[in-house]
């Protein structure tokens, strides 16, 4: 049986020298072992969504700012 691919996206949004990043709720372990707190916004595509679709969505559910 085939395995799904779940399709995600994520946003590297800047505005001048700012860089939106987001605190992890739930931290995760890197390869190398340290803990992750920090990400881009973004997440898992729904329906028929474009990348670019899932970024807008997702950066407004996880921070309320609005990419334009």
């Amino acid at each position: 049986m085939a395995e799904q691919l779940t399709q995600v996206a994520l946003g590297i949004i800047r505005n001048d020298d700012h860089i939106l990043l987001i605190e992890r709720q739930k931290k995760d372990i890197g390869t190398n072992g340290d803990v992750l707190n920090w990400a881009f916004p973004g997440g898992k595509m729904e329906g028929n969504e474009t990348p670019e679709q899932t970024v807008r969505r997702e950066v407004e559910e996880e921070t309320g700012v609005l990419v334009r």
